[in-house]
């Protein structure tokens, strides 16, 4: 009887034994997709960062080109003749009013952003801003904008082989380390 139970406790430990193994197997591939995530959510922040710069550049560069095109009337009637230009060739080009219609809008939107590009100087504060270069304000730490991109991309680098970036103000401290 003895042999018997002995038998029994020692297959109950081989199948406790392999399904430990397993869970192993499972916890340490649950770790790796873990950490993969953990380094793409700190690329992410970076991602983000530059993307809601990207579109605050735009911004500024359409009101810009707003307000020169406003206080030169040749350049206002220039643009709207190339928008309504844009706009009747779209039309002829593809049968669709709403798409030509489109076209000319954005047609007239790039035109006006290009009116008003700069180059651009990125403020580090607590919420990151851009001006144009040469209306930086006094005693602000700023960058340029390309030195802000390859900042990015080398921050972006750190992420990916696993450095925390922290939060908004931690990524600031490290454009403010890397200033050229």
């Amino acid at each position: 009887m003895t042999t018997m139970a002995n038998n029994g406790w020692e297959d109950i430990m081989a199948n406790l034994s392999q399904e430990l193994n397993l869970i192993e197997v499972k916890a340490k591939t649950l770790s790796a997709n873990l950490e993969i995530l953990c380094r793409e959510s700190e690329c992410l922040k970076l991602e983000y960062l530059q993307q809601a710069l990207e579109e605050h550049v735009m911004s500024e560069a359409r009101a810009r080109g707003i307000s020169l095109i406003m206080r030169d009337k040749k350049q206002l009637r220039n643009s709207l003749l190339m928008a309504a230009g844009s706009f009747v060739f779209g039309g002829l080009v593809t049968k669709d009013k709403w798409g030509a219609l489109t076209a000319g809008m954005s047609g007239f939107d790039s035109m006006v952003q290009g009116f008003g590009e700069r180059k651009w100087c990125v403020i580090l504060r607590e919420k990151i801003s851009v001006v144009p270069e040469g209306m930086v304000p006094a005693n602000i730490t700023w960058v340029t904008l390309d030195s802000f991109y390859r900042t990015t991309e080398e921050l972006k680098k750190q992420a990916s082989a696993g450095k925390k970036m922290g939060n908004l103000n931690d990524i600031i401290s490290k454009f403010k380390k890397n200033r050229n």
